[in-house]
């Protein structure tokens, strides 16, 4: 099995560089210019605003590396070829298995880069708070109020953006193996590149 998934991994090491190269100069990007517009309250904000785009499209960004290969191996009948020297379920399975590493690496790399660039780079913003106190009637911030762990992000911006970007490497990582199970079965390239990312927009 390791030299199987070492084999994969030789077979998409460069699509994977490249879409996970590309990607983190146009996230890095975004995060950067995007907040410039709006009013933010937390520097985390930064990140959520600049990652926003990739949230429509990283369903493509998780299976470009991995599923067109396993389409163009059936179309060829380069599977035949290996059956004297691999059981097909094995050979399968590893492919299924580097699709989802690398659909859960490129998502979680882009969204950490992102939280780095937003926490690092960015300059510190000026707060925009926007609730108000009943008690004195001076603004307060309003996420440890509003938001699902909304402390740790005020406090912790760090943490909770790299558990979020776990999070989303695992949401990347179910996609490319959706993804995956596609190419093994449909004869239609489109299909496979699309219907991933049309199943998360439905």
């Amino acid at each position: 099995m390791k030299n199987l998934l070492v084999n994969e991994w030789r077979k998409i090491r460069l699509p994977f560089c490249l879409t996970l190269i590309l990607s983190v100069i146009a996230v890095s990007l975004t995060t950067m210019l995007v907040y410039k517009s709006y009013a933010l309250e937390e520097q985390l904000e930064v990140y959520e605003v600049g990652f926003a785009i990739f949230n429509l499209f990283y369903p493509i960004l998780a299976i470009i590396p991995t599923a067109w290969l396993m389409y163009f191996e059936r179309k060829t009948n380069f599977m035949k070829y290996t059956l004297p020297r691999v059981k097909q379920h094995t050979y399968i399975l590893a492919k299924g298995i580097m699709s989802i590493l690398t659909g859960f690496f490129i998502i979680f790399g882009i969204s950490f880069v992102s939280v780095i660039v937003a926490l690092y780079i960015v300059p510190p913003i000026t707060q925009q708070l926007s609730l108000v106190n009943p008690l004195t009637g001076e603004l307060m911030n309003s996420f440890p109020e509003v938001r699902i762990f909304g402390e740790v992000f005020v406090n912790q911006p760090f943490l909770y953006g790299l558990i979020f970007s776990v999070w989303k490497g695992f949401i990347g990582a179910v996609i490319a193996l959706f993804g995956f199970v596609l190419s093994l079965y449909s004869r239609n390239l489109f299909v496979i590149l699309a219907g991933p990312f049309m199943y998360m927009i439905l």
